[in-house]
């Protein structure tokens, strides 16, 4: 927590604790901003509040304290406050369901900008989106940025069966090794009856274990929703309101997919959208500190 001279020109949630008190609260809180000092207690700021704070001399009693990074546990000894030298700094705090994410951005040390935001992350096909059709499925990639598709994440994809008889096929892709731990192909060949589902591992170009002749839900120009979860051992496929269970293979598990990847060989469908439930956007706002400040102390 580093200390500023300064005054909210809207007032906070009050409280009657001691200022070293407030401090670590707000420390502590994963959604608390930024506080200031009151002649008895303090006031809270939380993502949602929209508050600007102004200068104050420095003999006044009037103070806010907000979050700053540190690098690798060592407070900055520079004096030049609120960045301390830096153009911008940024937090990321979670409360174990949803993620905070705080940028801050200094103008020649006369004006520091804030900015806060709340993570929201999928949780299925959002009612609203910017539809895929018309755009290339072929080699179609979704990245996952890093993050891990653990057991309970959840993919999805709607989109519609192609007009023409065809397949089309989901991958999940771990880069590093070309492995394909789940490769979903959905044939819909239906004049050579061949409209089937077949689910396989690969170990780059070759195939570990392959299970087809599962069902295939849909015909042609259908429009479909799938889903892909999984547990530690097994994952499971819903194809709207069919469900298919594939037994993950041992040393291919889905934890370290890093895209999901349409028509990875070929094939034709229509997307409309493809996510996953580590799929996140930042809904902002901002409050202002304006004119400069000097440090007091840190926490």
């Amino acid at each position: 927590m580093v200390v500023i001279f300064g005054e909210p020109t809207v007032a906070g949630a009050q409280s009657s604790e001691n200022w070293e008190n407030c401090l670590e609260k707000c420390w502590d809180t994963w959604n608390c901003v930024l506080i200031s000092k009151l002649t008895s207690g303090c006031e809270y700021y939380y993502i949602g509040d929209t508050v600007s704070v102004d200068k104050v001399e420095k003999n006044s009693q009037k103070r806010v304290a907000l979050k700053l990074p540190v690098t690798q546990g060592l407070c900055s000894i520079s004096t030049d406050a609120p960045l301390f030298g830096s153009p911008s700094a940024s937090v990321v705090a979670t409360n174990g369901t949803e993620f905070y994410y705080q940028t801050m951005v200094t103008d020649n040390g006369t004006f520091c900008s804030f900015q806060y935001g709340l993570w929201t992350c999928l949780k299925d096909v959002p009612e609203e989106y910017e539809s895929l059709e018309g755009m290339n499925s072929s080699g179609y990639r979704h990245s996952l940025n890093g993050a891990p598709f653990s057991p309970g994440e959840t993919f999805f994809m709607k989109g519609r069966i192609s007009a023409e008889e065809d397949l089309f096929s989901i991958s999940f892709l771990e880069d590093s090794t070309q492995n394909y731990p789940v490769y979903i192909k959905l044939n819909n060949k239906r004049t050579e009856n061949f409209v089937t589902t077949e689910i396989a591992t690969w170990k780059d170009s070759d195939i570990i274990y392959w299970i087809d002749n599962q069902t295939n839900p849909y015909s042609i120009g259908d429009e479909f929703t799938i889903y892909v979860n999984s547990s530690e051992t097994q994952a499971f496929i819903y194809l709207d309101n069919t469900k298919i269970v594939y037994d993950l293979q041992d040393g291919f598990p889905l934890s370290p997919t890093t895209a999901f990847v349409i028509n990875i060989s070929g094939g034709t469908v229509i997307m409309y959208f493809v996510g996953w439930t580590g799929d996140c956007w930042v809904w902002k706002f901002k409050y202002s500190l304006k004119n400069k400040f000097s440090v007091r102390a840190t926490y």
